[in-house]
């Protein structure tokens, strides 16, 4: 599997950098390579892959800072 590992420093507090990536609708704005598009699914979302693919998603609560 090949993977790749970037880092960035942005002005921003740690709570407002989790809440913009936890807000599913964002994706597309935040993880190019992966997604292209979202569309809310009943309590989930589906997202169009850069590889063309559909995908379900869950965004859940368990992350802590």
């Amino acid at each position: 599997m090949r993977t790749h590992v970037a880092s960035i420093e942005i002005s921003a507090t740690v709570d407002d950098v989790v809440a913009f990536v936890a807000d599913a609708e964002k994706l597309p704005v935040w993880a190019i390579g992966f997604a292209k598009a979202i569309d809310r699914d009943g309590d989930g979302w589906v997202v169009a892959t850069a590889g063309g693919e559909r995908v379900r998603l869950q965004v859940g609560a368990g992350c802590s800072t």
